[in-house]
């Protein structure tokens, strides 16, 4: 008889837990490990040390943790309501203070991370302003769902609270005692006995128990909370030996929610599925967070025979990884009838890291689940009880090598005949003061290299120089430098890639169309084009480096091309008010060692190159840059007799009714000049006109206001006020953009010239911030990550980067082009400083400064340096 592949999977987890080396399943009698709530001080050291490498998963959860709100600097604390009484009803509602709890109880918990990672001490100021807001002020929860705030609110505070508490961040012992006084007379009184709702609420209680009994050592609190573990933990997810029914809850009467089908088809299954994933992963993410503090404690929960543990969970995170990754058209009837509700929560890192990681188990969809769904999030939270998992345990400290090392760059060009370098940096890992040395592998003939110093000690960096004769062959070649410490086991392999070029290989780019027509306003767009006839490999890089019209910006819609991908759009966007003229364009490639450019013509000409009569009452329409802001429209208009009744005007689309018309000028049928405003036309002043007379109007537009004000200057005359805030036509109003001009005479005709839309640079204003983040590399220099943030209603083009100091030494690479910042959105880039800049723990003025098209930008603040903690 064949065996299963279940009982196969059985019988290995069995086998694992027989051979691993976990700690007991036994309750708390021990002094707890500090710090000991979800993360220990080993895996706090070895995040950090991952991140201080650039390792992923980790650095770029960090890169998102942040940018995210909760890891802002400047974070806002929302605090618990005036009266302490924190209300929430069913889904939270009332909610009065629930939201504000889950977002500053996340957000202590993530700022407490960052401080350790960085060493900034700012991260810390806000956790310990966060952990001291609630624990002066926090007097009680009230209505039907105060239990489960409660019990979320008492997951994700006492992590902060250890990490915080035990890791020098200056939290007063006064702070201290108020906080451990909160958590055991507000909050713990709420979930210590558990609950007799849905098995996450209690599963939550649970874990809220376990950290609770960490922060404040108490031993009971810590032991009730492993002992209602093993009790729910089983009647919460289903596994076949427990027969044709699950386990009855320990309290109260669960409903599985129209489940019927109880054998090993649905192992993991739990009690909420039916009802929803998301509430499922509640249970999930409780249950393996509490395991993951006992175990730091030394209670293996992971592995509790009394429960099942080990086949429950891990069947659970293969049950929730499957039905995710398949969406819900692909589930069998015995699975909730067929039907399921799918919800993605940022969970399922802490289960996997000690099942697969520490004790070798397979979980291949839930690997995958990891890495193709959660670990693609922007913002990988659940404000209620998951945060930044694959931050906090994306790998293991088991894992950690005596040392690692981390070039900024992994890739370079080099012609035959020439040289490169790639800086080597060495992170101590375990071994806290490592001496390696270092070699390279994979080098063509003709290639050379070099290591300056040639062995580092402790933290600190190696200059490689590359070098390639001229007899070297045209290749890609994957190298690998390797670090040797202290004995030939101490060894850590950084891979880099060296692109080769034959000193006789070339390429050219060219420009297709070579020459472009356009009118003031538009936006140009060239193709460049790479070639080469050489065997010329790898990519060059596109710069713009002349001959742009004055306020013109260019971008390009990839900033390399190569044979790989040879082409390049470049789009050059004028300004309505750019002067007529011929423009060569010069557009540079490189690859560091030859550069070559070429020109891409650009002429810009008013209004379809000259002027448009409008004959016989037909309407004639043409295209305008799309408007959305405040902007000024000008052309000149000739009426054809003295009594015309000509309209001239902005619309959205092409017309052909006057109703379409957003604003109009006119040469009324009277003889005066007059304008739309609403319902009629209208004129602030009486302004004749004379026949066959050239008109210069001048119109400026607010599109979000719909309203505008129109001047006119007769022929060698001043500038007259036709009238001033006048409304889009009633037909017209509420529209949000404009997009072409219009002109029609029903009596004589109308000659219209020059019609230029003049659009500010920013359409709305800009307000660029900029925020840094520092930390200290391995090398002792420092890093800072750079956010520049566009908090106005305008979009800021050709956004640059041009300084960045930190007291006296300055920021490199510099400088940076970060593009267009549309309003609300952020561009980010890093700059390294030197060691120099000053000694960790010392202050130090940051300044960064700017430029946009049309202004710059800039701002100084006062920093601690981070390091030697």
């Amino acid at each position: 008889m064949r065996t299963s592949r279940r009982v196969v999977a059985a019988f290995l987890a069995m086998v694992a837990l027989i051979f691993c080396s976990c700690p007991t399943t036994q309750a708390q009698t021990t002094p707890f490990k500090h710090p000991g709530v979800l993360v220990s001080q080993a895996q706090l050291d070895y995040i950090k040390t991952m991140i201080a490498a650039h390792t992923e998963p980790f650095y770029s959860a960090f890169l998102k943790a942040q940018n995210s709100n909760i890891g802002q600097l400047n974070y806002q604390i929302q605090g618990p309501p005036a009266t302490g009484i924190i209300e929430c009803g069913p889904t939270s509602n009332p909610n009065f203070g629930c939201s504000a709890a889950d977002n500053d109880s996340s957000a202590a918990y993530l700022q407490a991370l960052l401080w350790y990672i960085t060493g900034n001490q700012t991260y810390a100021n806000n956790a310990i302003a966060i952990l001291n807001t609630y624990g002066y002020n926090l007097k009680g929860y009230t209505n039907s769902n105060a239990p489960l705030q409660a019990a979320w609110d008492s997951e994700k505070f006492p992590r902060a609270a250890e990490i915080i508490r035990y890791t020098n961040a200056g939290w007063a012992d006064a702070d201290i005692q108020q906080f451990k006084t909160m958590l055991s007379t507000v909050i713990l009184p709420g979930i210590i006995n558990g609950s007799t709702s849905n098995g996450n609420w209690e599963i939550s209680m649970i874990e809220g128990m376990i950290n609770i009994g960490v922060f404040n050592d108490d031993v009971a609190t810590f032991n009730k909370g492993v002992l209602y573990w093993k009790q729910r933990i089983p009647a919460y997810f289903y596994y076949h030996t427990d027969g044709a029914a699950p386990v009855p809850a320990p309290r109260g009467t669960a409903s599985w929610y129209g489940q019927t089908v109880f054998d090993s088809r649905v192992d993991g299954i739990s009690q909420e599925t039916c009802r929803d994933f998301g509430h499922a992963q509640y249970g999930i993410s409780g249950a393996l967070d509490a395991a993951e503090t006992a175990r730091i404690q030394g209670v293996d929960l992971y592995n509790d025979a009394s429960s099942n543990a080990l086949l429950r969970l891990t069947s659970a995170l293969e049950f929730n990884a499957k039905y995710q990754l398949a969406n819900s058209s692909t589930v069998p009837s015995y699975v909730c009838g067929g039907t399921v509700t799918l919800q993605v929560y940022p969970t399922d890192e802490i289960g996997y890291n000690n099942y697969h990681n520490r004790q070798g188990l397979e979980l291949p969809l839930t690997i995958q689940y990891l890495n193709q769904v959660i670990r693609q999030l922007a913002n990988p939270t659940e404000y209620h009880i998951m945060v930044y998992e694959t931050l906090s345990h994306g790998g293991d400290a088991s894992f950690l090598q005596p040392f690692l090392m981390r070039s900024p760059s992994t890739a370079a060009s080099i012609r035959g005949g020439s040289s490169t370098t790639f800086t080597i940096n060495i992170i101590p890992g375990s071994d806290p003061n490592p001496t390696v040395a270092f070699n390279v592998s994979g080098l063509p003939a003709g290639v050379t290299y070099s290591f300056s110093p040639s062995t580092v000690t402790g933290a600190g960096s190696s200059t490689l120089t590359i070098t390639a004769d001229s007899t070297t062959a045209s290749g890609v070649y994957p190298l690998t430098v390797t670090g040797v410490g202290a004995t030939a086991m101490e060894t850590s392999n950084l891979p880099l890639t060296l692109t080769v070029n034959a000193a006789s290989s070339d390429f050219t780019i060219a420009a297709s169309p070579s020459v472009i027509t356009a009118v003031a306003g538009d936006i140009a767009n060239f193709t460049m084009t790479f070639a080469t006839s050489t065997s010329y490999l790898g990519n060059v890089a596109l710069s713009v480096t002349g001959g742009l019209p004055a306020g013109a910006s260019a971008t390009f819609s990839s900033p390399t091309i190569g044979s790989g991908a040879p082409t390049s759009t470049l789009s050059v966007a004028t300004l309505g008010t750019t002067t007529p003229g011929a423009y060569p364009i010069t557009v540079s490639a490189t690859d560091g060692s030859t550069t070559h450019s070429t020109t891409a013509l650009l002429i810009i000409n008013s209004l379809s190159n000259a002027c448009i009569q409008q004959l016989g009452n037909n309407w004639i329409s043409g295209t305008i840059p799309t408007q959305t802001g405040t902007f000024t429209a000008e052309w000149d208009a000739t009426p054809s007799t003295a009594l015309n009744n000509s309209n001239v005007g902005l619309s959205l689309g092409p017309q052909s009714a006057f109703t379409g018309l957003a604003i109009a000028g006119r040469f009324n049928p009277t003889g005066q000049i007059d304008a739309r405003s609403g319902g009629a036309f209208v004129a602030a002043n009486t302004i004749n006109y004379v026949a066959g007379l050239k008109y210069h109007f001048r119109a400026v537009v607010n599109v979000p206001a719909n309203t505008y004000s129109i001047y006119v200057t007769p022929f060698g005359q001043s500038e007259l006020t036709v009238g001033t805030n006048y409304a889009f036509r009633t037909e017209q109003k509420g529209i949000t953009s404009l997009n072409y001009w219009d002109a029609i005479s029903q009596v004589g005709t109308v000659q219209l010239c020059n019609l230029v839309i003049d659009t500010p640079p920013t359409q709305g204003t800009v307000q660029l911030v900029t925020t840094a983040v520092l930390n200290q590399l391995g090398d002792g220099t420092y890093e800072a990550t750079i956010t520049v943030k566009n908090n106005g209603t305008g979009t800021a083009p050709a956004v640059q980067l041009t300084g960045a100091t930190l007291g006296t030494a300055a920021g490199s690479p510099l400088p940076v082009a970060l593009g267009d910042i549309q309003p609300g959105s952020s561009a980010i880039t890093a700059v390294v400083f030197p060691s120099s800049a000053g000694a960790p723990g010392t202050a130090a003025a940051e300044r960064y400064t700017g430029t946009y098209t049309g202004g710059t930008f800039g701002g100084s603040i006062r920093a601690t340096l981070p390091g030697g903690k």
